[in-house]
Order: C-alpha cells, then structure tokens, then sequence
C-alpha cells in the first residue's frame, strides 16, 4: 500500500551449529545500526512479553529485503501497514541507544498480527502488563492503518481498559467512522457474541490471562 513498509524478522535455523548470543546484535549487522525493532521484538524490549528470551526477532524495515542468512538466522520479509517514521522511539539496550516501535504501537502491531508476537496470548499478556499507555496515540496511530477490522479491535481493547488507561470517551467515539461497514470476526477461526457498538463478533473471554 502507498507509504507502507516492510517488517523482517530473524528465525534460528534448525540444527545449526552456531549460536549468536545476542539475537538484536545480529539484526544490527544484518539491517544496520539504524534498524527499527518493532512486533515481538519491541514487546520484548518492552519489558511485556511472557517468554525470557527471543527465539525470533523482528524489524521494520524501509524497504523489502530478500532472504539473507548469519551464523544460523534467516531473515524473511513481512510488510507492515505504517511507516519506519511512526511511533518511533529509542531505547537503552545493553551499552548502545536502539530504535523500536513505542509502546502504543508496539501493542497496535502486534493486536494486529499476533503471529508475529508468538502468539495471542503473549499478545494478552502484554495488555495486561502495560502501564503508562497513551490513548490518545493509540487512536491517532490505528487511524493510519486505514484496516478498519483492527480498528474495531483497537476500539475494543481500549473500551476494556479503559479505567486502567484513562481512555477519554470522546477519543474512543472518534473511531466510529473508521469501523467496518458489516460486523467482522476478531479472528479468522474465532467467532463469538456481536459487539454491536464495533461491529465485532467477540469470543468469550478474548481479553482474559
């Protein structure tokens, strides 16, 4: 899509006999010392994800990147809906400064494709973790993505936290013309209750730990 960019992400190969201890080190000098972390990689860096380490590692990348490999990591090509240039910010990682996607895109990314953020419940996990989240960049950020079933995800999410994240209603009521026009599922294989309000069939409990 016009102004979108790609996301790669690092997958240890099966039976290699090399092992990079430090996995954002090895993006670095596949993609360059500027690369943006974001996805898993980001919830990660984040201080939210549930696993202790990465066993893949994601980044947004400015433009498409064919299969490359390094001492056992392959890396792979995945678009991501925003630019390089949204929801950036640096963060302390080890004794160097690294770009990752900030928090509230961080969470709108991986809500998006929790494939990429091993899996949904890391993904909940993570919603449940989060502190200092700004709803206000939160809604300014999904309206971008121009996805309107993420959106309705989106809109969702930040109605159940909305207490723990000091959602202001009349933000949250911004979203209503970005919603779908025929109500969608949350995800493929799931289906659930009619959310009327974001024209979203919800599974019981999607939002639970």
């Amino acid at each position: 899509m016009p102004g979108g960019r790609k996301a790669v992400y690092l997958v240890a190969k099966t039976g290699s006999t090399s092992f990079i201890k430090d996995p954002v080190e090895a993006a670095q000098a596949i993609c360059g010392a500027d690369v943006l972390f974001g996805y898993g990689t980001a919830l990660f860096l984040h201080g939210l994800s549930r696993y202790g380490r990465l066993t893949e590692t994601y980044v947004v990348g400015r433009q498409a990147a064919r299969q490359q490999e390094m001492e056992g990591l392959v890396v792979r090509t995945i678009k991501s809906p925003l630019r390089a240039d949204v929801g950036v910010a640096s963060q302390q990682y080890q004794q160097r400064l690294i770009r990752v996607t900030d928090l509230e895109r961080t969470l709108i990314d991986c809500v998006h494709r929790p494939k990429y953020a091993q899996g949904w419940e890391n993904v909940v996990h993570a919603l449940h973790r989060a502190s200092g989240v700004k709803p206000e960049k939160m809604i300014a950020y999904v309206k971008r993505y121009r996805t309107p079933s993420l959106v309705a995800k989106v809109g969702l999410l930040l109605e159940h936290f909305g207490k723990k994240w000091k959602v202001a209603t009349e933000e949250l009521g911004s979203l209503r013309s970005y919603l779908p026009r025929e109500p969608v599922k949350f995800g493929r294989q799931l289906g659930g209750t009619l959310h009327k309000e974001w024209k979203l069939y919800v599974p019981e409990g999607v939002f639970d730990e």
